[in-house]
């Protein structure tokens, strides 16, 4: 009958011989991993903050009730963060992202003129423009980087297995194109929105430190970070800054 072979599968992989069920175990973390995290969440991002590991970018928000009842069902020894080696953004980039969803006509305005002036791929060119702002300030070379890497993720027109040396310099004109010629304008809009993207890094962190559980700060992140993905995540930490401001506080 229709849906035997299925039904036939997950009998077997849930409660059939040990081999099948730890074989299939060993299968879904890579397979989630390189089909929704490295592929589907580089396709579709109406807001790129929501495209994190373990989220659900279709599902934005939910009730204080709703959170509360999760927290109350967290053992004291969660590890509760907010930035990992392995986010696609760092928290603060997210806080950023996050106030776009309160002034969605701004944003409009503000990536319908950069577009005009910069474009290159659409499928890509609306991600490009949502990093671009919430990292802001970045080089031409690390937001390069990075989108090559989203390219390479998304598939749609390059992939790791098949690189296209055309598509890829033309990747890089877009990217210095972009700093270059809209750059103050993408600063005159994140200066606009940070004391609201502040609010959201504190909120949260606060929120990170106050739940049950055993607060891991990523290294660097107990100031703010606009990092993207790995490898940017996982530059040198700045330990001469961080003294410079442990010292300005007095408590050096």
């Amino acid at each position: 009958p229709e849906g035997a072979p299925v039904a036939e599968t997950v009998e077997r992989v849930l409660y059939g011989p040990a081999e099948a069920v730890v074989r299939f175990q060993q299968t879904c973390g890579p397979v989630m991993a390189k089909g929704v995290e490295d592929t589907a969440l580089y396709r579709w991002y109406p807001l790129a903050c929501l495209n994190e590991v373990g989220g659900e970018p279709d599902r934005f928000g939910g009730s204080v009730g709703d959170f509360h009842a999760f927290c109350e069902e967290m053992s004291p020894g969660t590890m509760t963060t907010l930035s990992t080696h392995d986010t696609k953004r760092s928290e603060d980039v997210r806080a950023r992202l996050a106030v776009l969803s309160e002034m969605p006509q701004e944003w409009a305005r503000a990536v319908g003129e950069w577009s005009a002036k910069v474009s290159f791929d659409p499928a890509l060119d609306y991600l490009a423009w949502q990093n671009l702002m919430a990292a802001w300030p970045i080089e031409p070379g690390r937001f390069f980087d990075y989108l090559l890497k989203a390219a390479r993720e998304a598939k749609t027109a390059i992939s790791w297995a098949a690189p296209d040396p055309a598509y890829e310099q033309g990747l890089r004109g877009f990217a210095a194109r972009a700093v270059d010629e809209c750059g103050p304008s993408v600063a005159g809009f994140t200066a606009m929105i940070e004391p609201y993207a502040r609010s959201n890094s504190l909120g949260q962190k606060l929120v990170q430190l106050m739940l049950p559980g055993v607060p891991d700060l990523y290294w660097g992140n107990e100031i703010t970070d606009f990092s993207l993905v790995d490898p940017d995540n996982r530059r040198p930490v700045d330990f001469g800054r961080r003294r410079a401001l442990l010292a300005a506080t007095g408590s050096g």
